[in-house]
Parts: structure tokens; sequence; C-alpha cells
């Protein structure tokens, strides 16, 4: 079972793309919907927890966007009875963002979304103990965003940069041109991703 699970200020038609495509091509999916706009960091596990109580025996793997991967981690290095096969985090920004640390400082703005508290550059990701599993890690480098072209590296995908996306953890890792946005709706994004569930590699670039 692969489960998909979506970013911040999201839901889950936000991972259509690869749903469709990966039930094409013989994959079981299931799609968390996550109150990633208004919920807390623990809401937004404790949603996920909810939703893949019925998947505790099965072999799962994970494919998450953005946030969405930072939720997988917290979700999982607290439910270790899991039998977790691949996890596969697209433009997870697992040492914040610079545009989070700006919004921050809006009045209201993180009470309001409170999710953006976890994006921070001061925060640090939680690494996998014990992990069992695969880990590999997809980044962007496509900085055309306004915001991002102000405010972010060069080197980001116009919302996290490639060095946020780094983990010491992972088993591989590939950076892709595309932007946040869009990086979980391009084909060479699922091509990797397929590669990846199947080989526990990623395939040599073919753009």
């Amino acid at each position: 079972m692969i489960v998909l699970v979506h970013g911040f200020y999201r839901n889950k038609t936000d991972m259509s793309y690869l749903e469709t495509q990966l039930n094409s091509l013989g994959y079981e999916t299931f799609v968390a919907n996550l109150p990633t706009t208004f919920g807390t960091l623990k809401e937004m596990v404790d949603a996920l927890a909810l939703q893949l109580e019925s998947l505790k025996e099965q072999e799962i793997s994970f494919v998450a966007h953005s946030m969405g991967g930072l939720i997988v981690r917290e979700y999982i290095n607290a439910h270790n009875e899991l039998k977790i096969k691949k996890c596969i985090f697209i433009a997870t920004p697992h040492h914040g963002s610079q545009l989070a640390d700006i919004a921050m400082s809006i009045p209201l703005f993180a009470s309001v979304f409170k999710p953006i508290e976890e994006l921070k550059t001061t925060n640090k990701y939680k690494a996998f103990r014990d992990k069992t599993f695969d880990l590999g890690l997809i980044a962007g480098e496509n900085n055309k965003d306004i915001l991002g072209r102000f405010f972010m590296p060069k080197q980001s995908d116009g919302k996290v940069s490639i060095d946020s996306v780094k983990t010491d953890d992972a088993d591989d890792f590939v950076v892709l041109p595309f932007e946040h946005d869009n990086i979980h709706k391009k084909k060479e994004t699922l091509k990797q991703v397929v590669s990846f569930l199947e080989t526990s590699k990623f395939k040599e670039k073919t753009l």
C-alpha cells in the first residue's frame, strides 16, 4: 500500500496526479486528508493515525510532499509497530524555510495558520530511530517564484532550499529542476518515485 500525504495549505486533491499515475501502474494507494492549513502538528499526526488505523497490518510505503514529510516523520516515530517498506519525501523542509520565518513576523499569521510554526528554519527534524526501511529524498531546483527570488537561496525550489531537504538518515537523494508547488505533479518525479519504490535507488535524470 502506498500512502500519499499532502503538504501545508493543501488537501488530498493535491496528490491526485501521483495517485492516478501510481494506480495506473498497478500500485494500491491511500490518500490522507489532513488539517494542514489550520491544525497543529499533533492534530495532523493524530488525524493521519486515525485514517491509517485499518492499514496497521499491511506493509506501507509513504510518498509525501513538502510538510507531509514532516508529518510522516512524527507519525512513524510515534508508531514503531508499523510495517514500513519505503519512504519518499518530496521537497520536505527538514530544516525549515526562510519564507516561514518571514510569515512568522506577520501579526496573527501563526496564530491562524498554526502549521507555519513547524516550518521555521530554527526547527530541527527528528531523525528516524532504528530505521528499518529505506528513505529517499527528492529536492527541487527552480527558483522562479517572485518571493523565492528575493528571499530564498538560488539553489531552491522557490520555497524550500536544496540544503533544507537533505538529512543524515536518507538512503538516496536526487535534485530535479522543478518548483515547489508542482514538483510532485511531474512525469520525471513519478519516474523517480517508482524507481525508489522498486529498487531503493533513484534513476539517473533523463531531463
